[in-house]
């Protein structure tokens, strides 16, 4: 016979006392959803100081290699999930550019046709080639840096870290680019972009990877950063591209 001051846990089924599930860990108190509830746990979720979305965002500008390092060596109570994060940043970049009519910044695909072959590409375009990009780079980061001891899928979780951060930049330079559609300033604004990436990748690979004083070190990174930019205008321009010239 149960006692009077355990409680069943509404997930898993355990007994406990006290206020979380010592089995899996959720709330005793677990009463009818309302909307006070709802409005109360999804900007917390999102937007919490000390955890959520916008904690991850701030880190991965002011620290990006540190802050990931961290969550590979089991700091991550407060991360958001790299994997989600992507899918969310990355999907709402392919909805504003193909909403403004924008060209991707090596004007290798237009949205709009794109949309009209396939919708569902169209809108998950920037997850999709984000994906691709961060199986490309992980390859690369895992054969020149085997000596750092980090495997395939920690390499991966950096890549996607970094990747998510990259999305914020392009939905940031929409205005730029809309600007510069009427300016005929889209040359300059793309070479500017893609020296703000190296820049950003470069920083986060040096924290990352601990390349402070190793002059070997950094000019590997920024050896094979130039590798995949150049894989990148190459898969752009040469194969991606002509699909849309007709």
């Amino acid at each position: 016979m149960m006692e009077r001051d355990q409680i069943v846990c509404k997930n898993c089924g355990t007994q406990f006392r006290g206020k979380y599930c010592n089995s899996c860990g959720q709330s005793a108190d677990t009463s009818r959803i309302t909307w006070k509830e709802l409005f109360h746990s999804l900007p917390h979720a999102l937007l919490h100081a000390d955890s959520g979305f916008l904690f991850t965002l701030k880190y991965l500008f002011i620290s990006p290699g540190h802050f990931i390092r961290e969550y590979l060596e089991g700091k991550r109570k407060k991360h958001f999930n790299p994997v989600t994060m992507l899918l969310l940043v990355a999907g709402l970049c392919s909805v504003l550019y193909a909403y403004f009519d924008l060209e991707t910044i090596l004007e290798s695909v237009s949205l709009h046709k794109l949309e009209d072959q396939n919708e569902m590409v169209a809108h998950k375009f920037f997850a999709i080639r984000t994906v691709y990009f961060c199986l490309l780079c992980s390859a690369g980061d895992y054969l020149f840096f085997r000596n750092k001891n980090y495997n395939y899928p920690e390499i991966m979780v950096f890549n996607i870290f970094a990747f998510t951060a990259v999305s914020i930049i392009q939905i940031i330079y929409i205005p730029l680019l809309i600007l510069g559609k009427d300016l005929e300033a889209g040359t300059f604004l793309r070479i500017l972009f893609m020296t703000i990436i190296f820049i950003y990748y470069f920083i986060a690979r040096y924290q990352f990877f601990e390349a402070a004083g190793n002059n070997k070190l950094i000019i590997k990174i920024a050896l094979s950063l130039l590798l995949y930019f150049a894989i990148n205008v190459f898969i752009g321009l040469e194969l991606v591209k002509p699909f849309f010239e007709h």
